[in-house]
């Protein structure tokens, strides 16, 4: 396990925490490598700590869902150290795996559940676990679980949760539907945005927007794995469509650590379908290239051993459909806890010592300290209880240290593009992003052009007439 120590908590953290450990409900907008998994995860560790004794009752005091189950395995590698010092149990519930150690967790009882909608519903089916005792619910990228369909299953969920549980919503949007499943579970929620409530992407990442053929995509790919491989300067995209212009992986030579490990170009590419990433994947490899790929029809464990690949460095390019737009791998380690402790602030965290202190000014809410950010939160009136931690927290970044995000074919909408270009640039670093915009993706220019004006990039003359016709088109 490689760590790096905690400095301070992030934005999200920072607003987060007092608010979720005050037991109110709270809808979080921020984008993607934010932090929020722990703004959440603290919270819900106090909270299960203060319930009664579960005894005999199988039912979790925590429920987090979530839409994809590397998602879930990544919040459960979060929240597993914590409840190892804690004497917590805890079990990820998600599809694609046998049902049977995921049953006998659930017939032992668990503290905490961290599921996908489709497994949970499975089991509360059967009877193998009910949410009599939930009384603290999380719906974690809950735009991403609407854009999956899985609003049928996320309303049958909460309808068997009592009414007065505390409900957390995390999403990197805003959308009408969002806004109305929000409506409908949270009471007298705070709402917290960090960036803006239009949807954004991180202005940490360079957005690269090339308008281009079907049957020019490989060409072009080619030549920029060429160029981020070789460390040398991005060839322009003009002069990649002539002749014999890419290099394949014979004539590459690669940068390589003393260990074998590639250096600073991992590379996650992004197609429509399974079987184009397949094949795709396949080319590459018989090229010579050090890549592999994931996707729905993949079997778990040969998911799990391309995702250790990727994050080790062993091979630096990963090709994906949009199951790992988000949520990769580990995320957090918590070294050891030494008590809880309800009072005005946050004492000794990792060594460094701030404060939190509560002021009312003109009707506000200021909260001073964390991450040094002061925010005002309009009617918050409630006392705020924290968590005492000795020695430090350990971070290991979800695949973090991704440079470059390649877009071979564009996504469904913008939403997912801001997720899909949101792997690289987190943690204040810096990423590149490559998009392969083609004439048949037109309909779509003009919401991509707004966020591209949003985050202040570049913006190719012909995809603003791309908008234009199709704008003229439709109007005609």
């Amino acid at each position: 396990m490689l760590f790096a120590n905690f400095q301070k908590p992030t934005v999200i953290q920072s607003i987060s925490w007092p608010i979720a450990l005050s037991g109110r409900d709270m809808v979080s907008i921020a984008k993607t490598g934010s932090g929020k998994t722990f703004a959440f995860i603290l919270p819900a560790i106090v909270h299960t700590i203060s319930q009664p004794p579960r005894g005999h009752q199988k039912s979790p005091s925590v429920l987090v869902l979530l839409p994809t189950r590397e998602l879930a395995q990544q919040v459960e590698e979060v929240a597993k150290d914590y409840c190892r010092v804690t004497d917590l149990s805890i079990t990820c519930l998600f599809g694609g795996a046998p049902k049977a150690a995921q049953a006998r967790d659930l017939e032992r009882g668990v503290d905490i559940i961290i599921a996908t909608p489709g497994r949970l519903m499975d089991f509360l089916e059967i009877g193998k676990t009910d949410l009599r005792r939930c009384t603290y619910l999380v719906l974690d990228e809950a735009d991403r679980m609407l854009d999956m369909g899985f609003e049928p299953q996320i309303r049958k969920v909460v309808s068997q949760i009592r009414p007065d549980r505390q409900t957390l919503m995390f999403s990197a949007t805003w959308p009408k539907d969002v806004r109305k499943l929000a409506m409908d579970f949270l009471t007298d929620a705070a709402h917290l945005n960090v960036g803006s409530l239009e949807l954004s992407a991180n202005h940490n990442i360079t957005q690269i927007v090339e308008i281009i053929d079907e049957s020019n995509k490989q060409q072009r790919l080619m030549a920029i794995l060429s160029d981020i491989m070789n460390k040398e300067p991005m060839s322009t995209p003009t002069d990649n469509y002539k002749g014999n212009a890419w290099r394949n992986n014979s004539q590459v030579r690669i940068s390589r650590s003393s260990d074998g490990r590639f250096e600073d170009c991992k590379t996650i590419i992004f197609v429509e379908t399974k079987r184009k990433a397949d094949d795709l994947t396949r080319w590459m490899r018989r090229d010579g290239w050090p890549a592999l790929c994931i996707h729905g029809d993949k079997g778990q464990s040969e998911r799990d051993w391309a995702l250790s690949e990727f994050r080790s460095g062993k091979t630096p390019i990963l090709l994906a459909t949009d199951v790992a737009a988000r949520g990769l791998g580990k995320l957090l380690y918590l070294r050891c806890f030494e008590s809880i402790i309800c009072f005005l602030g946050l004492s000794e965290f990792g060594g460094w010592t701030t404060c939190c202190t509560r002021k009312f000014i003109d009707k506000g809410f200021i909260c001073y300290g964390f991450s040094c950010h002061t925010t005002q939160l309009p009617q918050l009136d409630y006392k705020v209880t924290h968590l005492r931690i000795q020695s430090y927290v350990n971070l290991n970044s979800d695949v973090d240290d991704i440079k470059y995000v390649i877009n071979f074919d564009y996504s469904n909408n913008s939403e997912d593009y801001v997720h899909r270009i949101g792997r690289t640039g987190r943690r204040d670093k810096t990423g590149v992003a490559y998009t392969f915009f083609t004439y048949a993706n037109a309909p779509k220019a003009k919401d991509l052009i707004k966020v591209l004006e949003e985050a202040n990039q570049s913006i190719p003359p012909e995809l603003h007439q791309m908008a234009k016709d199709n704008f003229n088109g439709g109007r005609g």
